[in-house]
């Protein structure tokens, strides 16, 4: 596991036997309204992946630690609670595929607002090694449409659904 100036490895196993006693506080606008190094490539671990587009990670900020949802910018994947089961299917594929590159590892976030929701960050989600965001690759991999954080129009197609679920299995 890569070492970085936030999270050196003797330190990091102290913060999550913190973390596992609910010790780590949550940045949220009520608390801290301003964006946490808003616009700049910040050093965080990813603890869980949420589904496809949300993440939780740990991060310094100042001098504690804190834990942040991450609603992942410009993208939109199958959501893992639905009606309709083979978006839901999807939605978990899609989870497992972007959990299996981000989980318990260090990624860059670059964040750069609140979220509409409250309680999140929305952010430029980059993969490990730091070139590619997230976005990027769902879009590109066809795992996710482009979102601008509007209202969501288009709905997945059965087609979009079924590609991704093999997409999976490929895997």
């Amino acid at each position: 596991m890569e070492k970085t100036p936030s999270f050196p490895s003797r330190e990091f196993d102290a913060l999550l036997r913190e973390y596992r006693c609910h010790k780590l506080r949550s940045i949220e606008p009520d608390t801290i309204p301003e964006v946490p190094n808003q616009g700049e490539n910040t050093s965080t671990y990813v603890y869980k992946v949420v589904d496809g587009d949300t993440i939780k990670v740990l991060y310094t900020y100042g001098s504690k630690e804190h834990k942040i949802s991450i609603r992942v910018n410009g993208v939109d994947t199958p959501e893992t609670r639905r009606s309709r089961d083979l978006e839901e299917k999807a939605g978990r594929v899609v989870g497992k595929i972007v959990a299996d590159k981000l989980h318990k590892r260090f990624i860059t976030v670059k964040f750069l607002k609140w979220d509409k929701y409250g309680g999140r960050m929305v952010g430029d989600v980059y993969m490990p090694g730091g070139n590619v965001t997230l976005c990027d690759y769902l879009i590109s991999n066809k795992l996710g449409h482009p979102y601008s954080g509007k209202t969501k129009k288009d709905s997945w197609t059965d087609e979009e659904l079924n590609y991704i679920i093999d997409f999976g299995d490929g895997m």
